[in-house]
């Protein structure tokens, strides 16, 4: 694992290999793809980055091309005592720019159609849809159900990287994620 950042806050971005994820971030992993067979066959393909506070990775993201000019957000997880602090949002600009740093003209992600809030999430990212992957959720092990609803579809969201939206990536990547205010109180 290689450190990417550190601030003073205490929180550090690190770079994490595919083939050491599953042990250090698969409470984060499973958070976000809760289907072990779904993650252990995507995760060969992917650049993982996560954020650590105090010793404990707090938040990941992983990353695959799609496409040699698409990329894809293949799982986003915050902590739940984490989120809503900005954290989720730091992230997908990171990999924004590390998509663009790849050659990648937009980048993708996919969530459940009953995914309500995870779309929110994605649209207030400057996500918009993009497709949808038809009885996508029919391969998992198990149903999945998300306030009451099984998920049965995958939405597609996709953003283009503009110059806009990489000046806006770079300005959010700057700042050090906000993960202080709501660690101080574990």
């Amino acid at each position: 694992m290689i450190t990417v950042k550190s601030w003073p806050n205490g929180v550090s971005l690190w770079q994490v290999p595919a083939a050491d994820a599953w042990t250090q971030l698969r409470p984060l992993l499973l958070l976000a793809d809760e289907d072990a067979r779904m993650v252990a066959d995507y995760l060969p393909d992917c650049q993982l980055w996560a954020l650590q506070w105090r010793h404990t990775f707090v938040a990941s993201i992983a990353l695959r091309p799609l496409t040699p000019t698409v990329g894809e957000i293949m799982n986003l997880a915050v902590a739940p005592d984490q989120q809503r602090q900005g954290v989720g949002r730091w992230l997908v600009q990171w990999a924004l720019l590390q998509a663009q740093a790849a050659d990648r003209q937009q980048v993708t992600v996919g969530t459940g159609d009953a995914s309500l809030g995870n779309i929110r999430f994605y649209l207030q990212n400057g996500f918009r849809f993009s497709g949808v992957r038809p009885h996508f959720f029919d391969r998992y092990a198990a149903p999945i159900y998300e306030d009451g609803l099984r998920l049965q579809d995958m939405v597609l969201l996709t953003q283009t990287l503009t110059p806009a939206v990489l000046q806006n990536a770079r300005l959010i990547c700057q700042m050090a994620p906000n993960i202080t205010a709501v660690a101080d109180q574990l």
